[in-house]
């Protein structure tokens, strides 16, 4: 699950790191589709906005396939805000345990920001080439559908390898927004389930652009 409305309301900015009290994460989890709303979600302690950082909750599930108490990984991500290189507070949640750590690193790395989107039952099942996730990834990057929209489209160049079946292994390519193909810059490309189907999570390196200028 990737949650981008209401995050920024509970963002605490006068911290550092930007934080979300565990009350205000708890009061944002129980307002999300596919958590029962009679249930009071509970949540360790304070989510920092930081590489790696995560917080352990507990919610009662109403997803098909996923009902009942459940554990929640809740990550701090970066969504895409127009083209400010910093984007907007997200929160990347991982249900019935954590991601793998190279997988949390991608994500977490607040100079990444997130796009993605569902792809279908059947993604995942058998592996994509080179050439075939480049095509998906573009796809979804470009997707008005996607968790977090982006305000101009991008294309995709050429991913370094494949996306075997069932992979969580982010897969390294190459990015550029459309209306200036010569400044490449990288993403991470990995494998989700997102809501019982398969999706693809895509991080876009923007404090590379930023770097680039």
């Amino acid at each position: 699950m990737v949650l981008n409305d209401g995050v920024a309301e509970v963002v605490d900015e006068g911290t550092s790191p930007a934080s979300i009290l565990p009350e205000d994460l708890e009061a944002l989890l129980a307002e999300q589709t596919g958590i029962d709303p009679d249930v009071a979600p509970e949540c360790e302690g304070t989510l920092e906005y930081m590489p790696e950082a995560t917080v352990t909750c507990t919610a009662e599930t109403t997803l098909e396939g996923l009902p009942g108490i459940q554990e929640l990984t809740v990550m701090p991500v970066r969504l895409p805000a127009g083209f400010e290189s910093e984007g907007r507070p997200g929160l990347l949640i991982s249900l019935g345990g954590p991601l793998a750590p190279e997988a949390a690193a991608v994500v977490t790395d607040q100079g990444h920001q997130l796009v993605g989107i569902g792809q279908g039952s059947m993604f995942g099942s058998v592996e994509l080439s080179a050439e075939e996730l480049a095509e998906v990834a573009e796809s979804t990057i470009n997707d008005e559908n996607s968790y977090a929209p982006l305000d101009a489209p991008m294309v995709v160049e050429s991913c370094e390898g494949s996306l075997p079946a069932g992979s969580r292994e982010p897969v390294t390519c190459t990015v550029a927004f459309a209306h200036d193909p010569e400044e490449t810059f990288s993403a991470q490309t990995m494998g989700v389930s997102y809501l019982g189907e398969g999706g693809l999570l895509i991080a876009l390196d923007m404090a590379e652009v930023a770097a680039n200028g």
